[in-house]
């Protein structure tokens, strides 16, 4: 399965989706990180799991693993995160 990071700057709300000034960009994930991710896929047996980390320093903490994801809100990124979202959901 692939696993695909996508880094969120320049919020000033607590929630990104709506904070004006919110960047985001493609970021690349950690081995470590990767294999967490793809443990929590395969437990929860959903391929398109959203895994929520926040960043500090080195340390990076789960937030939450979404099931079900709001996609839409990266459909306007041109991202190779949301080409494959688009190819999987597709199919």
């Amino acid at each position: 399965s692939q696993c695909y990071g996508i880094k969120v700057t320049g919020k000033i709300e607590i929630d990104y989706r709506y904070s004006e000034g919110t960047h985001f960009s493609e970021f690349k994930v950690p081995n470590f990180l990767a294999e967490y991710c793809q443990k929590i896929s395969m437990e929860e047996e959903n391929d398109l799991i959203g895994v929520d980390f926040v960043c500090e320093g080195d340390t990076y903490n789960c937030l939450e693993a979404n099931p079900s994801p709001g996609w839409n809100w990266y459909y306007g990124t041109d991202h190779r995160f949301t080409k494959s979202l688009r190819l999987e959901l597709s199919k």
